[in-house]
């Protein structure tokens, strides 16, 4: 009996350290992990945030500088300042913060924002490029956004400046046939428009005749910060634009810029002084004509011209004139041509020297011209060809003599 108890307490014992190492094993195989973390909340329920100042007049001259500063309370979070983010959310007065623009700052409770950066602000919501009032909040988050909080917003009036400078402002420009395929002038606008915006922007030249105010510009768009001239364009230009041959005259030359909120920046004005070159040529410039009634249906002269409003998309009229040599044109005969060439027989060209009192046998001098006005009223000449011309007596008694013999009879 003794003996059968003591079996049985040891196969007691044995059960019990079986279940101990069972229990253990399983314990051990199980994953343990630490506990999140609870942070608690942030002390401040909002941040304070000011500006230095509440309206900024922005001059290009101190684009980089700080121009406006800002200072914001501590949120408190129960982390270093290092790990906090702040944002600055910029939008229109009134708008809500819809489609704001943000600016970050880390671990700081100052900021600034420069010249340009306003001046982006401004021009990117006042369109029209006034002055704009804007409303400013900043945002602090952990690092992840987490805990957002918000500050007051302050309301900031913002004047933005123009750097949009057109160069060469003056040149004087000579133009003749030899320099005609030269470089004349290179426009630029280095800076380029709305000094800070990040959108998209187009650029076009205009120009016009000096004192029109650009009532009726010449545009070209550019896609570039620069365009340049030949002597030869330069001289069209100035034809097209009424300013006579050999004789200086003035042109207007400016840059308007379109931003893609269709907000727009004019340059300063750009004046060229262009002496042009006669372009618009009659041909041919002189010739000695006899005229006889055996060649009064052949062909005396044949005129020609070419060059006028040379690049003008318009319509274009000439008119072919001539008058009596040294009156300056002042009654001249008028003759409306569609062509560019206007022929004469000798017959004709007899009749022209008779009617403008030169004398049967005699050599005299008649001027000739062609005049070309486009649809702007602009008015081209070309020179004046002189020709010299003996007509003969078309006007004839017959018969020139007779005997006649008178009788009663």
């Amino acid at each position: 009996m003794k003996k059968f108890k003591r079996k049985a307490m040891k196969l007691t014992l044995f059960l019990t350290g079986a279940a101990a190492v069972f229990l253990f094993l399983l314990w051990a195989c199980q994953k343990h992990y630490d506990p999140v973390p609870q942070f608690p909340k942030a002390g401040a329920s909002s941040i304070a945030l000011s500006a230095d100042k509440s309206s900024v007049v922005l001059a290009a001259a101190d684009a980089d500088k700080t121009a406006l500063a800002f200072t914001w309370s501590d949120p408190k979070f129960p982390t270093k300042l290092a790990a906090v983010k702040f944002t600055l959310l910029v939008a229109k007065s009134g708008s809500n913060f819809s489609n704001p623009t943000r600016f970050e700052f880390t671990g700081e409770l100052t900021g600034a924002l420069t010249a340009v950066q306003l001046n982006g602000l401004a021009l990117k919501y006042a369109p029209l490029g006034d002055s704009a009032v804007l409303d400013m909040k900043m945002i602090a988050s952990l690092s992840n956004n987490n805990q957002p909080v918000a500050s007051n917003t302050i309301q900031i009036t913002i004047t933005p400046y123009s750097d949009f400078e057109l160069l060469p402002k003056t040149a004087t420009l000579e133009c003749t046939s030899s320099n005609a395929n030269e470089k004349a002038v290179k426009f630029s606008w280095p800076k380029g428009a709305f000094d800070g915006f990040d959108g998209a922007i187009t650029y076009q030249l205009q120009y016009a005749r000096a004192g029109t105010n650009f009532a009726w510009p010449v545009k070209s768009d550019v896609a570039d910060t620069t365009k340049s001239y030949t002597f030869s364009e330069i001289n069209e230009i100035a034809l097209n634009h009424g300013i006579t041959a050999s004789i200086a005259g003035e042109m207007e030359f400016r840059v308007m810029a379109t931003n893609e909120l269709g907000a727009i920046q004019i340059t300063n004005v750009s004046v060229l002084s262009i002496t042009p070159y006669a372009a618009f040529i009659l041909t041919p410039a002189s010739a000695a004509l006899t005229c006889l009634p055996t060649n009064a249906n052949e062909q005396a002269v044949a005129f020609e011209w070419e060059g006028a409003f040379r690049g003008y998309r318009g319509a274009v009229a000439y008119q072919f004139q001539y008058a009596k040599a040294g009156t300056n044109f002042a009654t001249p005969v008028r003759l409306d041509i569609d062509a560019g060439s206007k022929s004469f027989t000798f017959s004709e060209m007899n009749v022209i020297a008779l009617s403008h009192d030169i004398a049967a046998s005699t050599r005299g001098d008649v001027e000739f011209r062609a005049v070309a006005t486009n649809e702007q009223g602009t008015v081209q000449t070309t020179n004046v060809a002189v020709l010299s011309i003996t007509p003969y007596a078309a006007f004839i008694l017959t018969p020139i003599s007779a005997a006649l013999t008178c009788l009663p009879t």
